[in-house]
């Protein structure tokens, strides 16, 4: 039997031209009709393992998809800047160091698709995102910011559904920073560490979907700037848990719900 015409997992990480023409050096007569099939292998496929990304020539066209699977990391490096039309992210990253992993002031336009429980991790620097964050809707969803660097996020975030209770983490020593207007979160809210900022008018709502949703704050949260806002939507008693021992900062110059 001749072998099969696809071509391997590694082809899917070449660029779009190399990853076609990996199909016609094969020597096979493609129908015309194999064409369109052929033109979406462009998309790339990430995992298990890294794949670092230095420059947009890495990710190929910009209005790509980028599909980062269980088990792998897109590692960012080099201050670089690029963009997708959708990143699709499952996991915590090749070992647990997130789906996305930034080192240095790197910027990561286009948006964002939680396909299942997934952590973004800014290790240095500014990680800049700024496309719509959506999310399956699966039971026990996790969804992690994290790291000693910075996360600037200006896009706007719908994860969570009525009666779906996901978990949002913000760990790691570094500010995840909400600008974007229309932010909204259905679960728990867990600040462990570092600090969730709100500012330049942003807007961010945290809603429970179950009594024992909360907010809970072992790091800093700050809301700050005109028409900034923090809202916790809880049928329980207590919006806001704190977690810790030590102190924390809850600093509000915009509003507070």
């Amino acid at each position: 039997m001749q072998n099969s015409i696809f071509p391997a997992a590694s082809d899917f990480r070449a660029s779009p031209a190399v990853r076609l023409n990996r199909i016609l050096m094969l020597g096979v007569a493609l129908p015309a009709s194999f064409l369109l099939p052929a033109m979406a292998l462009a998309d790339t496929i990430v995992g298990p393992g890294t794949q670092t990304v230095t420059n947009q020539s890495d990710l190929g066209a910009t209005h790509e998809t980028t599909t980062v699977q269980d088990g792998g990391t897109l590692a960012i490096s080099g201050d670089v800047s690029v963009q997708q039309s959708l990143y699709r992210l499952s996991g915590t990253g090749d070992g647990d160091v997130g789906a996305i992993n930034s080192t240095g002031n790197n910027a990561l336009s286009g948006d964002i698709r939680f396909d299942d429980t997934t952590k973004v991790i800014s290790e240095s620097g500014l990680l800049v995102l700024d496309g719509a964050m959506s999310g399956a809707i699966l039971p026990n969803m996790e969804v992690t910011f994290g790291g000693n660097g910075d996360i600037l996020y200006s896009g706007n975030m719908n994860l969570g559904t009525p009666c779906q209770s996901y978990s949002f983490f913000k760990e790691g020593a570094g500010t995840l920073t909400f600008t974007g207007t229309d932010n909204f979160y259905t679960g728990n809210l867990t600040v462990s560490d570092g600090t969730l900022e709100v500012s330049n008018g942003g807007a961010f709502t945290a809603i429970s979907s179950i009594p024992s949703d909360s907010v809970f704050l072992d790091g800093n949260l700050v809301v700050t700037g005109t028409g900034s806002s923090f809202t916790a939507q809880n049928s329980a008693a207590g919006h806001l848990n704190y977690l810790g021992s030590g102190p924390i900062n809850l600093l509000v110059t915009g509003v507070f719900v």
